[in-house]
């Protein structure tokens, strides 16, 4: 009898502690809805959150303007100290913002200084400031909890390594307003998939997305005249579309991007080439070029080492436009077939506000 008490009080003892620990896990403070700051005037948002809030916001929402002193909060917010590691070693905070949303914020001048660090080179301290309508150097850099953000609509630039290894970051969202996007500024996130780029964006910096392994899907526009050198490398890529308006492409711009298997080029003359493509083997891959260059392709050095060398109708061709409000409303083959789902190759594609394109799918 004793025995069967004492096993029964046990259990219940047992019992008792895992649902104490249950309880724990499933209260952990964090604040999981979107918080929404509205009305930001710069400088101010240490106001806006209080010191118990700010290491327990997953998802952040500011409306209004954004110096370096809001910055620097968000930072840590986002898991990393204001100082670089040769001022402070331990560099990470407390915070678990992962969804950060500054479409309706404005990048303004002015504030405490959102990042500083230690140039051993030169011996002295660095303190970087913001700049009107610019993500500047190292703002976001090395955070592991951020998973997705969106850019301001009036951004212009993303400065060198502004988001260099957020190993976490899955999804960025970039404003049409943005034109330039630096050096290292995105190396090595290793769980972005997908990036479209702005139909006003004329530059991507070497190193930009190196070493971005799970980046499978990029969209280039138009507008866009230089890749720096290896911008792209070790990528993910399966097919790619290179724009005819690009006049530069950087040496190892997409070195070891192994998967690439179809490369669409729109140079009626091709485009020196160099070393753009090395360690990796292009004779797996095939290049599409416009109609009646084939021969000229095939007798320039590096794109007549592809595997296969085919011509396409470029003409009539649209690339995607990233920002408009459109929607697809049907899609159709060449021979006037309609489509359930796009198909490889040449798709017509009929928009929500009349507009019919010419689409390629790879």
């Amino acid at each position: 009898m004793e025995k069967s008490t004492f096993k029964r009080r046990l259990m219940f003892v047992v019992c008792m502690l895992m649902c104490g620990l249950s309880i724990q896990a499933a209260d952990d403070g964090l604040i999981t809805d979107q918080v929404i700051i509205d009305k930001l005037v710069a400088g101010t948002l240490p106001q806006r959150i209080s010191s118990d809030e700010k290491n327990l916001i997953t998802n952040l929402k500011i409306n209004g303007e954004i110096n370096g002193t809001d910055l620097r909060l968000i930072r840590e917010m986002a898991g990393r100290s204001v100082k670089g590691e040769f001022l402070d070693p331990g560099k990470e905070t407390e915070g678990k913002l992962s969804i950060l949303d500054l479409s309706d914020a404005k990048i303004v001048s002015g504030g405490e200084p959102y990042y500083q660090d230690y140039d051993y080179m030169e011996d002295r301290y660095n303190n970087y400031f913001t700049k009107d309508n610019e993500i500047g150097y190292m703002t976001f850099s090395n955070s592991d909890v951020l998973t997705s953000v969106t850019l301001p609509s009036g951004l212009t630039s993303i400065g060198t390594s502004a988001f260099e290894k957020c190993w976490n970051l899955a999804s960025v969202t970039l404003p049409s307003s943005l034109v330039s996007i630096d050096e290292e500024a995105f190396c090595e996130c290793a769980n972005l998939t997908s990036v479209t780029f702005p139909s006003g964006l004329t530059s991507i910096g070497g190193f930009a997305f190196s070493n971005c392994r799970s980046l499978t899907n990029v969209t280039f526009p138009s507008s866009l005249t230089e890749i720096g050198k290896r911008a792209f490398a070790m990528c993910g890529f399966k097919s790619l579309t290179l724009p005819s308006s690009l006049t530069q492409i950087g040496m190892e711009a997409f070195q070891d991007c192994i998967r690439l298997k179809s490369l669409y080029v729109g140079w009626q003359k091709p485009l020196p080439a160099g070393r753009i493509f090395d360690e990796f083997d292009i004779s797996n891959c095939t290049l599409y070029v416009p109609q009646g260059t084939r021969q000229r392709y095939s007798g320039t050095e590096v794109w007549r080492d592809f595997g296969e060398i085919k011509e396409y109708d470029i003409s009539g061709v649209d690339k995607v436009d990233n920002h408009s409000e459109a929607k697809e409303v049907s899609r159709y083959s060449l021979d006037g077939q309609l489509l359930s789902a796009p198909v490889k190759g040449f798709n017509i594609v009929r928009y929500s506000d009349g507009s019919i394109k010419k689409v390629v799918v790879n």
